[in-house]
């Protein structure tokens, strides 16, 4: 029985299973990326949430033969990174191993391919709080790797200065992703995203109730159906947001810079629809630890 916790930039997403069985999956919302102050430390505050996750965890699981720590973005970018895992290692005997850029890739793509096997010519990513991933591949196996240095918390808070966002807001949100996002020469890529917004549009385009994450596992999502909810997410306040059916509350604020993300990733790649994985980076750690064991 393992668990694996995944400090990223917007939640932190905590995972128990057994083999291929996932007893357990949830996410806490922790915006540590919002939490960097100007000298690029995290705040004592932000600090005491991760430790406060890490130690209730350990007590209310004692059972657990293994815990995994991991960070993203916001701990790679943290100058207090060393800090905070020695005070976590102090206080619970866990490691927090903080992944790089290419880690963390490597990861979302093993994640992706547990449940969904990628043929031909494939671009799959990965949007986080404060990055995004893109993985080139080719027939299942990796080709090359990018990290762009901005996610949906962080466009949203360069962005936002009003709610709903203004014309202005928006061109300038726009602008910025026609201009930043720039992917590799060529076409007939096979499209597959992963992440918090991803899951999040698979679940408003199907109008879900409650969300599971094996059903939303494989939605397609259309370049008529994305381009859809950009124009919703654009005309809605965030509280009109909230009430739409499938939505993650704790996302809402989020959705207009991550489906326009999406919008200009499906475009640059001379897709018609993308495919939705609802598993990622704890998925693919689980994966390649369970791979060097039995190697």
């Amino acid at each position: 029985m393992e668990m694996i916790i995944e400090f990223g930039s917007n939640a932190c997403k905590v995972m128990q299973c057994n083999d291929n069985s996932i007893f357990l999956d949830y996410r806490i919302p922790l915006r540590l990326i919002s939490h960097l102050d100007e000298q690029g430390k995290l705040s004592e505050t932000a600090i005491q949430s991760i430790l406060s996750i890490v130690l209730d965890i350990r007590n209310r699981f004692p059972e657990m033969q293994r815990v995994i720590l991991i960070g993203t973005e916001a701990l790679r970018r943290a100058r207090n990174a060393d800090e905070i895992r020695n005070l976590i290692l102090e206080q619970s005997s866990l490691d927090l191993r903080i992944l790089s850029e290419e880690e963390e890739a490597m990861a979302a793509f093993k994640g992706i391919s547990s449940a969904i096997k990628p043929k031909g010519k494939v671009l799959a990513f990965d949007i986080g709080g404060a990055s995004t991933e893109l993985i080139y591949g080719l027939d299942g196996k990796i080709q090359s790797i990018k990290s762009l240095p901005f996610g949906a918390v962080s466009l949203n808070s360069q962005f936002r200065n009003r709610d709903p966002y203004t014309n202005c807001a928006f061109n300038e949100l726009e602008q910025y992703l026609e201009k930043s996002v720039k992917l590799q020469p060529g076409k007939d890529f096979q499209l597959i995203g992963t992440g918090g917004s991803i899951s999040t549009m698979a679940a408003v385009s199907q109008g879900t109730k409650s969300f599971d994450a094996i059903s939303l596992n494989g939605t397609i999502l259309s370049r008529g159906e994305i381009f859809r909810q950009v124009l919703m997410y654009r005309s809605l306040s965030v509280p009109q947001i909230c009430e739409i059916p499938g939505m993650d509350p704790a996302r809402a604020d989020l959705m207009l810079p991550a489906s326009l993300l999406v919008a200009q990733l499906i475009h640059k790649a001379k897709a018609e629809k993308l495919i939705v994985s609802t598993r990622g980076v704890r998925h693919g750690i689980i994966c390649g630890m369970r791979q060097q064991n039995h190697s």
